[in-house]
């Protein structure tokens, strides 16, 4: 079974029990081209909430889409995670990885991650973000290598069908969005 987290991120800065640090992007290694690296921050920190109800009964719609499938872990230890934003406004959020039969390093104290990052994607496109490990989950990949890992993407904004002026209201009358979507990645280091 594949980890995949769904627990809502405490803020991290306060009253943390965590032997791990906070993820911060402290690579001096250049991104691989194409791989943009947004580290832990706000939205990392802060986000929760994944999933929800759909009392109306409408139709759901995902606002993004993780693409699965095998990838390199980079040599300084981030994961290349490509993000599709299926809506025409900008996607932000935060993804997080959970390796299976990992360590579920523990980020802030009680929510279990084997890393996380920030996200933003432009209407309609395509991003790929290097995801850092906290150094337990590289280790245990470096050690276990090829692993599988459950990557979740949650979309905080929008939040809503209603937030997107170019959708006529009659749409959203029949839609819901679905903020959160997930894959399996098989990563080699």
């Amino acid at each position: 079974m594949v980890a995949i987290s769904v627990a809502t991120l405490a803020a991290c800065s306060g009253g943390s029990t965590s032997s791990q640090p906070v993820l911060v992007d402290t690579s001096t290694s250049p991104a691989p081209a194409g791989e943009l690296r947004l580290g832990c921050g706000t939205a990392c920190q802060s986000a929760g909430g994944y999933g929800g109800a759909n009392p109306e009964g409408k139709t759901w719609v995902d606002t993004t889409k993780v693409v699965g499938g095998a990838v390199n872990l980079d040599a300084d230890g981030y994961v290349p995670v490509t993000v599709t934003c299926l809506v025409p406004a900008t996607c932000e959020g935060v993804i997080t990885l959970g390796i299976d039969g990992g360590p579920q390093s523990d980020l802030c104290g009680r929510y279990h991650h084997d890393g996380c990052s920030d996200m933003v994607i432009n209407a309609n496109s395509t991003q790929t973000f290097g995801v850092r490990l906290l150094p337990d989950a590289l280790a245990y990949a470096r050690a276990h290598s090829p692993v599988t890992v459950g990557v979740m993407a949650y979309a905080g904004s929008p939040a809503n069908c209603e937030d997107i002026p170019q959708l006529a209201p009659t749409y959203c009358a029949q839609h819901i969005f679905r903020n959160d979507s997930t894959a399996v990645l098989h990563v080699t280091a």
